[in-house]
């Protein structure tokens, strides 16, 4: 009891700069992303755009949703909980066909539907605070696993085939 009562204020001090450190980092990562790709980005043609708006409208979603090219990133993503915002590598886009394209944008427009971005934070605010427990970053890895495959599951509900969205995710 008297040795655990001397190191629990250093485990505590430890814990905080780790923790003050993480989100730090967090912050600098986001504010990099943020700012210098923006600079990068570049308008998709306007058939993408108006895929992107349509399917949008499809899946329900109020919200406008934003397509951009960029040659700052390596696989999709989407971003903005009030103003999302999907960003497709402009290397990729140019080795798709269009139709693998818009299954790229059906992915990301299906997380945009399932909040996943805010969901996403909630995970990352999460494995910040209990980084030290392996147990709990398995369940967020399972969590992130599970909305991947419920995107990719929405995506074949559409016209496209299993093998050839297979293939277009390899690529990605």
């Amino acid at each position: 009891q008297p040795t655990f009562a001397n190191i629990a204020p250093w485990i505590t001090i430890v814990y905080f700069f780790v923790i003050v450190y993480k989100i730090l980092r967090l912050i600098l990562h986001w504010n990099r992303f943020k700012f210098n790709g923006r600079s990068a980005w570049i308008k998709p043609p306007v058939d993408m755009k108006l895929f992107c708006m349509i399917k949008s409208n499809e899946f329900g979603i109020k919200r406008k949703v934003s397509l951009w090219y960029s040659n700052t990133i390596n696989t999709p993503l989407t971003f903005g909980f009030l103003n999302p915002i999907i960003l497709l590598p402009v290397a990729l886009v140019n080795n798709l066909s269009v139709s693998e394209a818009e299954s790229l944008i059906i992915h990301e427009l299906a997380h945009i539907k399932s909040n996943d971005y805010f969901l996403n934070w909630l995970l990352i605010i999460s494995e910040t605070v209990y980084f030290f427990n392996p147990f709990f970053l398995i369940i967020v890895s399972k969590i992130r696993m599970e909305r991947e495959k419920n995107c990719d599951a929405s995506v074949l509900q559409y016209i496209y085939t299993p093998i050839s969205y297979a293939e277009t995710l390899l690529k990605a």
